[in-house]
């Protein structure tokens, strides 16, 4: 943090809000904290915080004391500057690079660095050809973003005045929007770039094109440039360059006893890698033989008792026999 702050003053510090929270219900359990905790987080302006922390120091003062120690300016939305058109208040940026060079790291370091080397040089070159055909000047996940707030803004309704500014009243509030200066007074348009439903309700009363109020990064014209540097294609280690006469090599390799771990250990209020299935967090357990809970069959202490069998609703004409 030192050294990124003298060598980036301008750079903005930012914690994980995922593992602050992680650390924080160990001592502050429950779906209502739990709650709290991330409404806090993902609040976008100081008025809404403040009073997110004035629920959450009312239902436990601990926690409230202990989500302050923490210093929300790093991991808050309402605190995040308005320059840098990014909203992420979580590390998955990071975990995603994690994920993609998995098996990758296990290996030795030349090998390591050689196999994600090739993986990025395919992924820039697939990436660059992912927009050729693109008619919309926005990228496709924006425009899903947009789908979803244009649905949103139907709830509100704006008030113009002089000056492209606007009162837009929505969910028992009223927001300033200005579109000339790219504002809104909710800060969700002003940290991440991409107009927030009251903006959309502006652009929408005004009849102008909303594609001009998305911020250039998030344009086709930005990502093509991202991925316009291809990478050197290299050679074998047999054609490398010699050190002392020796061609370079990779060091000799020991592999660890037992099967190492690729996967990190999920935490229990997690959900499953597809996102499909349900976890068995909060289910009680029940005995197939006494239909108790607290214990299964294998454990059960009760006379075993022998259950009727089940009986065809359907009748005679059932094959099931």
């Amino acid at each position: 943090m030192n050294a990124v702050s003298w060598l980036s003053p301008q750079a903005e510090h930012r914690n994980c809000a995922r593992h602050i929270y992680a650390n924080w219900k160990k001592l502050h359990k429950g779906d209502a904290l739990k709650n709290l905790f991330w409404r806090a987080v993902r609040c976008t302006f100081e008025a809404d915080f403040d009073l997110v922390m004035a629920y959450l120091k009312m239902e436990c003062p601990k926690g409230y004391e202990d989500f302050m120690r923490q210093g929300p300016k790093h991991f808050c939305r309402a605190f995040i500057k308005t320059g840098t058109k990014c909203d992420a208040v979580e590390n998955n940026l990071s975990e995603t690079f994690n994920g993609y060079i998995c098996i990758s790291r296990a290996k030795p370091i030349l090998e390591m660095l050689e196999e994600i080397r090739a993986m990025l040089m395919e992924r820039m070159t697939e990436r660059s050809q992912l927009m050729v055909d693109q008619i919309d000047p926005i990228c496709p996940r924006i425009r899903m973003k947009f789908e979803k707030t244009k649905l949103e803004s139907r709830y509100c309704f704006a008030r113009a005045s002089l000056g492209n500014k606007f009162e837009v009243e929505g969910d028992g509030n009223r927001f300033v929007v200005d579109l000339a200066g790219k504002t809104c007074a909710c800060r969700k348009w002003d940290i991440s770039g991409i107009p927030c439903r009251h903006a959309i309700c502006c652009i929408a009363f005004m009849k102008l094109d909303i594609n001009d109020y998305v911020d250039d990064c998030f344009k086709k014209e930005a990502y093509e440039k991202c991925y316009q540097f291809p990478f050197l294609v290299m050679n074998g280690e047999k054609m490398w360059l010699k050190v002392n006469g020796e061609p370079i090599k990779s060091p000799p390799y020991r592999r660890k006893r037992g099967r190492e771990k690729k996967n990190r250990i999920k935490d229990k209020d997690e959900r499953s890698g597809d996102g499909k299935k349900l976890t068995k967090v909060g289910v009680q357990m029940r005995c197939s033989n006494c239909l108790q809970y607290g214990h299964n069959k294998k454990t059960c202490k009760n006379p075993t008792t022998s259950r009727p069998p089940k009986v065809c609703l359907i009748g005679q004409f059932c094959n099931c026999r």
